[in-house]
């Protein structure tokens, strides 16, 4: 196969797919609205264009299963039959036999499938029995040199994101070499202010410092575009991700025995494609959750004066300098008072405390928090949530739930822009250093001297009026180097309760480029990746919210995680850790570079 036709394929088998996204959306509008012209009229061009797509490409089967469907949309179309469920099924089936046979066809092996001949019967019954074999004048087509000209070809390009990483990878290499460039004006500067030195410049016939700095200007700027111009490559509109719900919805409360439709807002919001790939699951658990047990059924719905058909929104906004997604539905919403009796068995509320809906409704992302009957009227919702959280947690993001009782329930996620940078501080903790999430600190103090003589893990301080646990991070990862003159407290949120990580040396702040783990750290509880700091070290970068379970285990494990075998992490250091295969993954020099020291910045 020569390059441009498996180019052409590429893009035929993309386009494809945007089509089935359609042809699902606009059979569950028709459903819901029979008279609606545009929705049948969207699903006669589509179903045509694929027709005529494959045909040109040489797939006859895939033609013939189309035009089969095409056979149908016309009688839609002149009233000869009319919308109803049974309908909209069969042809909703049919786009999942197109979908299988599609990628299929370039080897040949787009047959039609069992079930796929089972609906070629329904529609040919809807037809009054007509044959559905493909018609003369199309089927000499067959064999014939593919045509096929997708529209916007020359304009469009599909990149590798594994391409895009590696790019990135290299922008991390360019930080290292503009801040070298950055050390060595500076100690030109320090030579030109010198009569001995400007003297030395001229017999050497070295640039002057006006020229060094304009030089060094511009490579900042070209820095800054490209890295730019790789982050908007790696930017997808959510809205894709989002319609692939659309069937779900529908299909889920069919079998549920409910009715519900899907709402989509901001589709057009761009993410990082990581990000889409990393909350598909979460998105399908609470879509599933929402439909099984905040949806009432019709019956319930009219009695409550609702709609029959219940309503799930989902939707995407950009606030503050992150993507917020929220899945809301108009259903039952949650029980408080059966969650509030469910966290008093756990141990999770004390008895007699009457915590505020926020607190409290996070009890439902604890592992083994029991939903048969502890959530909604109907059922258990919040089965599995705390792997929602674990996974939304993973790509440095948040989630937190809003409820009415009898008016519904909304589950926010906030995630990060990109997975790419971030914007991270640097702490010192004994011979290592490691970055913490900006978003995620709140403010930086100092540990209060009577603390500093307290040489437990763990400890509490006074935090205006308010009461701060801290872990010493030294302790937890058991990092060794002489005591520190001075500790310092880094506060961050941790499910929606502050805590304290004691550090040795603040360091300050600056954007990253983030680098994959290796096998040997990869999995490990309190790691999210690692980066090349401006000097270029390597650093590792915490998970705050992993970092805080991971000092919760200490006590069960007798160690670092599970096993007790974290505390390696500390023991050998980012180098150490990382080992010779890791090593190979970072750019050349940077693994074995020595440690320089960083003046720390000043505190809050």
């Amino acid at each position: 196969m020569d390059v441009g036709h498996e180019a052409i394929l590429r893009v035929f088998l993309a386009e494809a797919e945007e089509s089935f996204l359609d042809l699902e959306e606009a059979l569950i509008r028709l459903e819901s609205y029979p008279d609606d012209e545009e929705a049948l009229g969207t699903l006669f061009r589509r179903v045509h264009s694929l027709k005529g797509d494959a045909s040109s490409l040489g797939f006859e089967r895939v033609t013939a299963f189309a035009h089969a469907m095409e056979n149908v949309l016309d009688r839609l179309r002149s009233h000869a039959l009319f919308v109803g469920r049974e309908l909209v099924t069969v042809l909703l089936r049919c786009i999942d036999e197109l979908r299988r046979m599609v990628p299929a066809a370039p080897s040949g092996g787009d047959v039609v499938s069992e079930e796929g001949k089972a609906l070629l019967d329904q529609l040919a019954a809807m037809l009054g029995g007509g044959a559905l074999d493909l018609p003369e004048a199309e089927a000499r087509q067959q064999g014939v040199a593919p045509t096929y000209r997708p529209g916007g070809q020359a304009r469009t390009l599909r990149v590798d994101v594994e391409k895009l990483d590696r790019m990135l990878g290299l922008v991390g290499e360019i930080i290292v070499a503009r801040n070298r460039m950055g050390r060595a004006l500076a100690s030109e500067e320090g030579r030109e202010g010198t009569r001995e030195g400007t003297l030395e410049m001229a017999r050497e016939g070295a640039p002057g410092r006006s020229e060094m700095a304009q030089s060094q200007e511009e490579t900042d700027r070209l820095f800054t575009e490209l890295r730019s111009t790789i982050m908007q490559a790696r930017m997808v509109p959510i809205g894709h991700t989002f319609r692939g719900y659309t069937r779900a919805v529908r299909d889920l409360a069919g079998k549920a025995g409910k009715i519900a439709r899907l709402k989509i807002e901001g589709q057009e919001v761009e993410v990082d494609t990581r990000i889409v790939e990393q909350i598909r699951d979460p998105l399908t658990h609470m879509i599933g959750n929402a439909i099984g047990h905040g949806i009432e059924p019709p019956a319930a719905r009219v009695a409550a004066g609702k709609d029959p058909c219940g309503r799930i929104v989902l939707r995407a906004r950009h606030a503050h300098g992150a993507i917020v997604v929220e899945v809301a539905d108009d259903g039952a919403g949650l029980d408080r008072g059966k969650i509030l009796e469910q966290a008093r068995a756990l141990g999770l509320v004390g008895e007699g405390a009457e915590p505020p809906d926020e607190e409290l409704f996070q009890c439902v992302f604890h592992p083994g928090f029991s939903t048969a009957q502890a959530i909604t009227t109907s059922a258990g919702r919040g089965v599995g949530m705390d792997v929602v959280r674990r996974n939304v947690e993973a790509v440095r993001g948040s989630v937190s739930i809003e409820s009415r009782a009898r008016e519904g329930c909304t589950i926010t996620l906030r995630l990060p822009l990109t997975l790419a940078i971030i914007e991270g501080f640097t702490v010192g903790v004994g011979t290592e250093r490691y970055v913490l999430p900006l978003d995620a600190i709140q403010e930086c103090i100092d540990l209060p001297e009577r603390e500093r003589e307290n040489c437990e893990r763990r400890g509490v301080i006074n935090l205006r009026g308010r009461p701060l646990p801290y872990l010493r991070l030294r302790a937890l990862l058991r990092v060794g180097g002489a005591a520190p003159v001075r500790e310092s407290v880094v506060v961050v949120e941790h499910e929606g309760k502050q805590v304290g990580l004691v550090v040795d040396e603040l360091e300050g702040k600056s954007q990253m480029v983030i680098k994959p783990l290796g096998p040997l750290l990869q999995g490990l509880p309190g790691l999210s990746g690692s980066t090349i700091l401006e000097d270029g070290e390597v650093a590792l970068i915490l998970d705050v919210g992993g970092v805080c379970r991971l000092a919760l285990q200490e006590g069960a494990h007798g160690g670092l995680g599970p096993h007790g075998n974290s505390g390696a992490l500390g023991a050998h250091g980012a180098h150490g850790a990382l080992g010779a295969h890791e090593a190979r993954e970072l750019p050349h020099g940077v693994a074995r570079r020595p440690r320089m020291s960083v003046p720390p910045t000043g505190r809050t």
